[in-house]
């Protein structure tokens, strides 16, 4: 019998996803009976949360479109069978950038594109998908045997559909912007937010950028707006968050992850109206 393939733990191999913490939010929001993903990335973090309704948005609409497509019940099979069909190659890597690079996804649901999409993240190299170079680079070849091999980990990406497709067929889908999305949302005690936008200085590199402007005014809405709400909000540790989140009105929880070059990261879970995490 062949191995049992590993599973992927997100959608996309997102830039700055949170991969070795992701149990962290649900633990922090469990309870809440409506939680709200604005900035939903690699949905890393999904898999452990638990509330009756769930809604997920992001601005990255090409993401977007690949989260609808696999949750649809026709056209997530049909994409699991169209890349189950395609091998790891060059050449398709480069004829989906190009396609990516030319097509602005709409509301519709787009099977093309979420297979176009897919291959560009899973083919390209996990540090660049998110960013503006996510639609270019050549196809990682590894040379030597040690770590993960790009092919194996396409192919596990592709198997993992079917689970992502129970997942994400429990969530609402939306693409809006952070702030029209927290414009919506509701202020009350059964309401959970988890916010990962992009970082402080490093925000830049994302092809939807996050700056210092956009932080304060994300800070401000937060502290005004959602003091009943449970709120998580998640970042690498800065000098700029405590003046943002101040310790009197919210709490500071120490994590360590995880760099693209494998090099541990302090980070930090800033949140309000959250019970304290479990002991490891």
């Amino acid at each position: 019998m062949g191995k049992k393939k590993k599973e992927i733990t997100g959608i996309v191999p997102l830039f700055g996803s949170n991969r070795m913490q992701a149990e962290l939010p649900g633990q922090l929001l469990k309870g809440c009976r409506w939680i709200g993903i604005p900035c939903c990335g690699s949905l890393t973090e999904l898999r452990y949360m638990q509330a009756s309704t769930i809604v997920i948005s992001d601005k990255h609409k090409h993401l977007i479109n690949l989260c609808k497509t696999m949750a649809d019940p026709q056209l997530g099979p049909a994409l699991y069978r169209q890349l189950r069909r395609q091998s790891f190659n060059p050449e398709a890597l480069a004829e989906s950038q190009r396609w990516c690079r030319s097509f602005d996804p709409s509301d519709k649901i787009d099977l093309n594109a979420a297979f176009h999409y897919f291959i560009t993240a899973w083919m390209g190299r996990s540090s660049q998908t998110g960013t503006g170079k996510e639609f270019h680079g050549k196809l990682p070849v590894r040379w030597i045997p040690s770590g993960g091999d790009s092919a194996v980990r396409f192919s596990g990406a592709v198997w993992s559909i079917r689970a992502w497709r129970n997942i994400l067929a429990r969530t609402n889908i939306i693409c809006m912007d952070i702030f029209e999305f927290l414009d919506s949302a509701h202020n009350e005690p059964w309401a959970g937010l988890y916010i990962d936008p992009p970082w402080l200085d490093v925000g830049a590199k994302y092809l939807h950028k996050f700056g210092e402007q956009e932080h304060r005014a994300l800070a401000n809405l937060l502290l005004s707006k959602f003091f009943k709400a449970r709120i998580v909000f998640r970042h690498g540790v800065h000098p700029l968050l405590e003046e943002l989140y101040p310790k009197s009105v919210y709490h500071y929880h120490d994590v360590v992850s995880r760099t693209a070059g494998n090099n541990d990261q302090a980070e930090v879970l800033i949140t309000r109206n959250c019970a304290a995490l479990k002991a490891a």
